[in-house]
């Protein structure tokens, strides 16, 4: 299903079945869903806690980096409702004291 828009300033009705509109629908946001990169997501600035994951994607740090973080002391996780998490103020501490190496 193609548009165009030749036909500027002038209404036009076109039928289409549902399930063709909505699989086309579903498409296009699944392609604006993967051109959005991490970093690009919105934040929750009054977020207290990361998971692992997002420690990793926000602040461009490896799995093994972390792990070497948690066994240095640098970052210690916590158990909440059975997830591993790590405090936003520690982890923001320990990303900007290896920054400024």
């Amino acid at each position: 299903m193609k548009f165009t828009n030749e036909l500027n300033d002038k209404q036009v009705v076109v039928l289409v079945p549902f399930e063709e509109l909505k699989a086309e629908l579903i498409n296009v946001v699944r392609q604006e869903i993967k051109g959005i990169q991490p970093e690009q997501q919105i934040e929750d600035p009054h977020k207290k806690f990361y998971s692992p994951t997002e420690v990793r994607d926000l602040f461009h740090v490896s799995r093994s980096t972390l792990h070497n973080w948690k066994h240095q002391g640098l970052l210690v996780p916590r158990k909440i409702g059975g997830k591993v998490l790590y405090e936003r103020f520690a982890v923001e501490r320990v990303v900007g004291k290896k920054a400024g190496k």
